[in-house]
């Protein structure tokens, strides 16, 4: 699997077709020879040094590295697991590439100009695009959690299986959302904000259209346009982000000093969605409360990762500059202490 050249366009195949050509040729790592991709390798010879060479063979793409280590990780794990593995996780032992984790967000600005956009005319020629972004901003929730949600909940456990939630009964009462085997690996039940009702109902308003009755036909919030049946998925908007981005002046435009590269980069992402939402809860109901609507299990997730200031909270004035209380300026001979 991991050597497969999975892709879409020619440029993600490329790329693949590269991390398949480095996990594949000779290489000489620690003293030693690996001649064989890990695929050849038999299981039980599989061990710490032949997961240090995987690292080492992707050196230049860390985050591609770490990425394929966990995918083997996770094989191992499964197989220890169900007892068809006796031995230690090779994996376990191993230390990937730092990461670097992205801690942004939208600017109170841009959030605003990003929902007035959802909730504008717009609405009426991406609706199923614009609901989404809508909701990834008013809930905070994952997009691989919302992408799979049903309009009611599935009757048997292949429905079940092939999505990720569904609205309960009638949502604009129950105001609720339940959402399968979260990251936690816990279902969990979300509350729907009004704005969330009320951009719902209007998607299902909407699907009654002539033009956008295709979508009847499948019973998911999100479908895909050319297959009903299954849900969207990321790339399904892929090319609609970018086009909002341009529409709303949120493009980055960044320009490499070494080599002179120039690269626009997308100001607003669906990954920047759940750290905005979660950043807005923080600060309007403090980190507790903003944990639990994130469903983290630790506190600390939510500060490490997902909480991000505004730039004018940070902007405190000295507090040395000025008294602040009538103690201060006694103290400082501002005023004369008339108490004996």
């Amino acid at each position: 699997v991991l050597l497969k050249p999975y892709g879409r366009t020619a440029k993600q195949k490329e790329k693949n077709q590269k991390v398949r050509e480095k996990l594949s040729r000779v290489f000489h790592y620690d003293g030693r020879i690996s001649e064989f991709p890990i695929k050849e390798t038999p299981i039980d010879e599989i061990s710490s040094w032949d997961i240090e060479v995987i690292l080492a063979r992707l050196k230049d793409t860390k985050t591609t590295a770490n990425s394929v280590v966990k995918v083997i990780s996770l094989v191992f794990s499964w197989a220890i697991k169900n007892k068809k593995y006796k031995k230690e996780n090779p994996c376990t032992n191993v230390g990937k590439f730092p990461e670097r984790k992205i801690k942004a967000k939208l600017s109170k600005e841009d959030r605003l100009k990003v929902l007035n956009e959802v909730n504008s005319k717009a609405f009426d020629y991406e609706p199923w695009f614009l609901t989404f972004v809508g909701l990834s901003l008013y809930l905070g929730k994952r997009i691989i959690e919302l992408l799979g949600i049903r309009w009611k909940e599935p009757l048997n456990d292949r429905d079940k299986k092939l999505c990720t939630g569904y609205l309960m009964g009638d949502y604009a009462k129950t105001k609720k959302l339940w959402l399968y085997d979260t990251k936690n690996r816990k279902d969990e039940k979300v509350h729907l904000d009004n704005k969330s009702v009320a951009l719902l109902k209007r998607l299902e308003k909407i699907r009654f259209n002539d033009t956008k009755s295709w979508s009847l036909k499948s019973p998911y919030v999100f479908p895909q346009l050319h297959k009903p049946t299954k849900h969207a998925t990321e790339s399904s908007y892929r090319k609609r982000l970018e086009a909002l981005n341009r529409k709303l002046d949120l493009m980055v435009h960044l320009k490499d000093d070494a080599t002179g590269a120039e690269l626009d980069k997308l100001g607003f992402t669906f990954k920047y969605s759940r750290k905005t939402s979660i950043s807005w809860f923080a600060e309007k109901y403090g980190t507790r409360v903003a944990s639990r609507k994130a469903n983290h299990t630790s506190e600390q997730t939510t500060k490490k990762h997902y909480i991000v200031p505004e730039d004018e909270e940070l902007e405190i004035e000295n507090v040395f500059d000025e008294p602040t209380t009538k103690k201060d300026e006694i103290v400082r001979g501002v005023i004369v202490n008339t108490k004996k």
